[in-house]
């Protein structure tokens, strides 16, 4: 559980700096991290991957920030979106 907590809070950061996906990604990485962390806790000594766990809840909080940050971003500057939409299928060519 603490694996794929690290793996979802990683696609969690990374989609937070390229989109808004990371508010998806975010709290699903949270709540793995907290719920793997749990059980590491109360195993006894049994099951390991406290730090995979931790790592991914950072990861994960981090990702749905930086997402919150971009939709917020996004929101305030509507215009932005069209700009970038134009400078992207602008084509030039020299002959």
């Amino acid at each position: 559980m603490a694996v794929a907590a690290l793996v979802v809070g990683i696609f969690s950061l990374l989609c937070g700096l390229a989109g808004c996906l990371g508010i998806v990604l975010g709290p699903v990485a949270i709540g793995l991290s907290v719920a793997a962390r749990r059980r590491i806790a109360t195993s006894g000594g049994l099951l390991g991957g406290s730090g995979l766990a931790t790592a991914g809840l950072v990861c994960g909080i981090v990702g749905l920030v930086v997402s919150v940050g971009w939709l917020v971003y996004l929101l305030a500057n509507p215009d932005f979106v069209q700009e970038l939409q134009n400078q992207l299928t602008t084509t030039t060519t020299t002959r």
